[in-house]
């Protein structure tokens, strides 16, 4: 299983790390045993409260789908890429706000609030997205990475 590490130069100071190749391999966790836990949750209701919130907001995005006519109504409509757009902005406005943090990007920055390096974005060619039927055309959704909202 492939693991991403996303992190600044001030998290690897924090934690005393000359570079990113000194933060824990997916064997190294393993053999200290982190992947073995019998209930992660130790019972915990607060888990299951939320795993409940969680299936209930799903639903209740499902119904929006169906009313709208399905699938393939709401993507040709924009209704879904209005959703992920305003889900967007507010995991960005939160992002901005601090009430949600991403480790090594908005928690252990530097003090000079200089935005984090950011590598090339690479450009792909994808195929044209179809919906069923022969002209069925669903508008594309924008592409976006996490470090614009903290620009």
């Amino acid at each position: 299983m492939p693991v991403t590490w996303v992190t600044t130069t001030a998290f690897l100071d924090h934690f005393d790390l000359a570079e990113l190749d000194d933060l824990p391999r997916l064997d190294e966790l393993a053999a200290a045993d982190l992947f073995q836990v019998a209930d992660a949750a130790a019972g915990c209701g607060y888990v299951e409260a939320l795993s409940d919130a969680l299936a209930h907001d799903a639903w209740a995005k499902f119904q929006v789908i169906e009313a709208a006519g399905g699938l393939a109504r709401a993507l040709e409509s924009g209704l879904v890429a209005g959703q992920v757009a305003a889900a967007r902005e507010a995991l960005a406005a939160d992002l901005v706000e601090g009430r949600r943090k991403l480790l090594g990007v908005t928690d252990f920055r530097s003090g000079d609030d200089t935005p984090p390096e950011v590598g090339t974005r690479v450009t792909v060619s994808a195929p044209e997205v179809r919906l069923p039927g022969p002209d069925g055309v669903c508008p594309p959704l924008t592409s976006w990475r996490l470090e614009e909202a903290l620009a």
